[in-house]
């Protein structure tokens, strides 16, 4: 299958991701020819195109990946999804809710995957410890702590432990002398973030500004049979079971990841992701990160905004396409 790289910074992980496959040759590389781009293009051995409908016209892509920013990744992923090729795009794929649920309905009506890339959910921690929670009995509570900069990814993981969401309620106070620096980076400083999901579990999302890049995001799963430790991307994932006569049994479900640049991690997340996706594609499983969720991630979003500005609880249904 052919396949085209639209971006060179994010995409690149996918891109190598793909040359490692028999099924899958890279083509050719979308970019605005900067000299990471002219790297990228030297490194995977293809022509770099200026624009994606020339590069659409020479090497008529099956699959594309795109990671170029929120007011492009959309318009880009419908020009290939019209082309007819299947499209792995980078968070965030659309502003609104109703923009990435159109890029959706675009590739049902030409019976084509289109994905996102919340990375984290393909990582063999969350694999595992997923299972573990639903060998658990009922889930109860979800606590998640998060670099700030990482609340997409946090609110990702929480919707797919727990379901979707109905109310969300947002925390902002920090420190005084904090002010300045959260208004020159408010994606550093999010709130602290409770989630009400529609089927009764309740997650807390709590910023925490210093964590090992291996084990950035730590989820504790509590269940009615006990409870679940999750590290990610690569920290492992560990049990903790009620036994009989009330003992508890731990068991490790699997390992960190040890060695290696910590930055990498993230990489090879995206990596399996897209080998994940082609898999998707060759086996007619449907994508592993569906547009469904990133659209209810980006209501989760803007109902996050307003219950911290209103200081008060905002259900997902008060939401309307104009805020």
């Amino acid at each position: 299958m052919n396949a085209l790289i639209v971006g060179s910074g994010w995409s690149r992980h996918a891109a190598h991701a793909f040359q490692r496959r028999d099924d899958v040759q890279v083509r050719g590389l979308v970019a605005r020819g900067s000299s990471r781009s002219f790297a990228l293009a030297r490194a995977l051995r293809v022509p770099l195109f200026a624009t994606v409908a020339d590069a659409v016209r020479q090497i008529t892509p099956i699959l594309a990946v795109v990671a170029v920013g929120d007011r492009q990744n959309g318009a880009f992923t419908l020009e290939l999804l019209e082309a007819g090729a299947h499209v792995l795009c980078a968070h965030p794929v659309a502003p609104t809710p109703e923009e990435v649920m159109a890029i959706a309905e675009a590739a049902e009506r030409r019976g084509l995957f289109v994905s996102t890339d919340y990375s984290l959910r393909a990582t063999e921690a969350f694999r595992v410890g997923r299972a573990a929670i639903q060998e658990n009995g009922t889930l109860l509570r979800l606590d998640v702590t998060y670099p700030g900069r990482f609340l997409p990814i946090a609110l990702d993981l929480a919707v797919a432990l727990g379901g979707h969401v109905d109310t969300v309620s947002a925390f902002g106070r920090y420190p005084k002398d904090l002010h300045a620096r959260r208004e020159a980076a408010p994606a550093v400083f999010p709130p602290t973030t409770i989630l009400e999901h529609l089927e009764g579990v309740v997650s807390a999302l709590t910023p925490s500004p210093h964590a090992d890049p291996r084990a950035a995001l730590r989820i504790t799963a509590s269940s009615t049979g006990g409870r679940v430790d999750i590290a990610l991307p690569t920290g492992g994932a560990r049990r903790l079971r009620c036994g009989h006569g009330g003992r508890f049994e731990e068991i490790e479900l699997t390992p960190a990841v040890r060695g290696g640049a910590a930055g990498a991690a993230f990489g090879d997340a995206m990596r399996t992701l897209a080998d994940r996706f082609v898999d998707a594609i060759v086996h007619g499983e449907g994508p592993p990160c569906p547009l469904a969720d990133e659209a209810h991630l980006r209501r989760l979003w803007m109902a996050i905004t307003r219950a911290e500005r209103g200081r008060r609880p905002v259900t997902l249904g008060e939401l309307t396409p104009s805020t």
